[in-house]
């Protein structure tokens, strides 16, 4: 009787130590948010950079007619 009680207690606790479910580190190229966001915003400006240089160009240009410059109010 005292072996079986000591049998089931040592099959107990041994089968609540390990974990039942493996959980493992998500992994990424960046080490934490600041990484990640310097990396998205340089995507973004690989993107829309030129674009966004053209159209400051095309404001901000005194020499082609107004109707051609692009409407900007002030904030």
């Amino acid at each position: 009787m005292n072996n079986l009680i000591r049998s089931s207690l040592s099959i107990f606790s041994q089968t609540f130590k390990q974990p039942t479910t493996i959980s493992q580190q998500v992994r990424n190229k960046w080490t934490d948010y600041r990484m990640k966001k310097d990396a998205r915003r340089r995507k973004t400006v690989e993107d829309y950079g030129a674009v966004k240089m053209r159209l400051n160009i095309i404001r901000k240009n005194r020499v082609i007619p107004m109707e051609l410059q692009v409407k900007h109010e002030n904030r």
